[in-house]
């Protein structure tokens, strides 16, 4: 949250009496109370910090006490990798077609090697590129049509720590592209605001494998 962002909410907050903020839309009308107190306690650490933005994080005391007293036996740090960590479970959550997933992720991955004369892309673009091959294909757990809509809407739902996705940028692989909600590596961003415009290796990585799966060892461009 950018503190222009906050400065704005807490004078929402303000301007309004309980029974109204108690009605605001995504706010907990329990914490309606509270949350005033809350939100110009975190302006004033801002302020000492001279912090421009801030990253509220999803989880709570309940998972702080969880991970406390599950990991404590494990060596420091438990998670090396949290972004890649992150996207395997929620993939493992909904019973990923691991096979069609690695192949994709394969064929992805090296279209995007091979054109990156072209687009100038790094390794943090390829990671979201990844990221997306691994979880394009979540949403058949809901319902086959428009599955990659609802991929989306699991990933959005869940969360998925180390990345956020932005809005309705949502513009996955799938079969074909349709408009803004389908989600593919333009979805995701690290959290320092970095995206990755892999669309269409992952969407051709997909369709090779689909077409013929497993089959496809290589592709090549040129």
């Amino acid at each position: 949250m950018r503190r222009e962002a906050l400065d704005k909410t807490v004078e929402a907050f303000l301007s309004k009496p309980l029974p109204k903020r108690q009605k605001i839309q995504g706010l907990n009308p329990d914490r309606a109370d509270i949350i005033t107190a809350g939100a110009l306690v975190l302006r004033e650490v801002m302020d000492l910090l001279k912090a421009p933005d801030v990253m509220v994080s999803l989880n709570g005391l309940r998972e702080g006490v969880f991970f406390e007293h599950f990991w404590e036996h494990l060596a420091y740090p438990v998670i090396p990798d949290v972004r890649q960590f992150s996207v395997l479970n929620l993939a493992r959550v909904y019973d990923y077609q691991k096979a069609h997933v690695n192949h994709v992720r394969f064929l992805g991955g090296r279209l995007f090697d091979q054109l990156q004369p072209l687009h100038h892309l790094g390794g943090s673009e390829k990671e979201l590129l990844d990221a997306a091959a691994s979880l394009h294909d979540l949403g058949p757990v809901i319902g086959y049509e428009d599955h990659h809509k609802h991929s989306h809407t699991l990933i959005d739902t869940n969360g998925l720590p180390g990345y956020f996705t932005q809005g309705d940028r949502t513009n996955w692989a799938g079969c074909p592209l349709p408009p803004p909600r389908n989600p593919g590596p333009g979805a995701l961003q690290d959290d320092s605001g970095t995206s990755g415009p892999g669309d269409s290796a992952l969407s051709f990585g997909d369709f090779e494998d689909k077409r013929v799966p497993g089959t496809r060892s290589e592709r090549r461009c040129g």
